[in-house]
């Protein structure tokens, strides 16, 4: 499969989300200027997508629609070649996104002023889902040395005897921070949550999109005490930038809470079970037929990844670029210009005009980072380094 990641399709009017925030954010920004935020991209799909839902198009009746023999089969084929994971059929249910998932999963097996635990820096839709359904939010930040970061089990533990925490959700790989988690990393986590019966809820939405050198592990392939309380969400919406056809994928192999949260599930007026016809057939195609352009895609993110880094490194050190383990989410730290987030966000967007997200925005140990979409054309990429550099670069 030939791949070709030079070029961008335009969605400035196309009900693109990502643009259309950053136009509303910055209505008079100069043509040319490329957001750098959420995590899709503007890479053309596939081929083997395009014309696989061409053709669905031209044949299918769009009546209801449920997930057929095939699909199934793709899923498990894909798990089982790509993460030596062999599911079980049954295990395999569906959700119109993963933080709807979330919030199910909460809903299901929580109650309001239960606690709910979270590792920052991290996702910022986790904090709002738990505070939009009147649970309490218990935050433990990871250890920040050297330039990485690191699970701080004691930390994570006392706040799990102080706060009753309910729930883990963890995300794996852990944005923003591009962190794929160590096996004895994940088993301190599986042996606090046996410990203490908690149930967690597994975000792992990036888990194809592992760079090399790394090796990403599913949760529940970790141990049997993992799988027995482990709610495993993911899609190909981000390693095949999918997320407009809202389908996303729930496995549960314990069979207790699999019934439990299906049985939340049907009394949801929104159908929360049900996913659309068309995100379906296009996770078949992908996981089928589209192995070959996403691992192009990875390659690619990595090779970006390493220009940032030496970048930086070269012309404007004091600035650094964290490992990038897994999803196309560059975290960067700017801490070491000693510049206060105000002065720090302008001179970023309105004298460099290079727009990320903003580190705090993933909790308050973010200040003073960036989050930066990978998934561009390295041409538009250097363009933005050298704004910044421009702005920063001291004489």
């Amino acid at each position: 499969m030939k791949s070709s990641f030079n070029t961008i399709n335009c969605r400035r009017n196309d009900g693109s989300v990502k643009w259309q925030r950053f136009i509303e954010q910055c209505p008079k920004v100069e043509e040319g200027i490329i957001p750098f935020t959420l995590a899709d991209c503007d890479f053309e799909h596939p081929k083997e997508l395009r014309e696989g839902l061409q053709n669905y198009l031209d044949t299918m009746v769009f009546g209801y629609t449920i997930p057929t023999k095939k699909y199934y089969d793709s899923v498990k084929s894909w798990f089982f070649r790509r993460h030596h994971w062999e599911l079980d059929e049954k295990s395999i249910l569906h959700s119109p996104g993963v933080l709807p998932a979330i919030s199910n999963s909460i809903q299901a097996f929580t109650k309001e002023q239960d606690s709910i635990l979270i590792l920052s820096p991290v996702y910022y839709p986790f904090k709002r889902i738990i505070e939009s359904l009147n649970r309490n939010v218990t935050e433990v930040n990871l250890i920040y040395e050297n330039g990485v970061y690191n699970l701080d089990e004691n930390s994570l533990e006392k706040a799990i005897q102080q706060n009753k925490v309910r729930v883990i959700i963890l995300c794996s790989p852990h944005n923003p921070i591009g962190k794929v988690w160590k096996r004895e990393e994940l088993e301190v986590i599986v042996e606090l949550c046996v410990k203490y019966n908690i149930l967690i809820i597994d975000d792992e939405i990036h888990h194809d999109l592992i760079m090399p050198g790394h090796q990403h592990l599913c949760l529940p392939t970790l141990s049997e005490e993992a799988k027995a309380r482990t709610i495993l969400l993911t899609s190909t919406s981000k390693s095949f930038n999918l997320a407009g056809l809202r389908t996303s994928i729930v496995i549960i192999e314990n069979d207790e809470l699999r019934s439990k949260y299906e049985n939340y599930a049907r009394h949801m007026e929104s159908g929360i079970l049900s996913v659309n016809a068309f995100g379906l057939k296009a996770t078949e195609i992908a996981y089928n037929e589209c192995g070959d352009w996403l691992d192009s895609f990875i390659l690619h993110i990595f090779e970006n990844h390493k220009l940032v880094k030496v970048f930086f490194e070269t012309n404007l050190p004091q600035i650094h670029v964290l490992p990038l383990e897994g999803t196309y989410l560059q975290w960067i730290d700017f801490n070491q210009l000693n510049l206060d987030e105000e002065q720090l966000v302008d001179r970023m967007e309105k004298l460099s005009n290079v727009y990320c997200d903003h580190g705090k925005l993933f909790g308050a140990n973010g200040k003073g980072f960036f989050r930066m979409n990978l998934a561009y054309p390295q041409d538009i990429i250097i363009n933005a380094l050298k704004r910044i550099e421009k702005e920063f670069k001291v004489n």
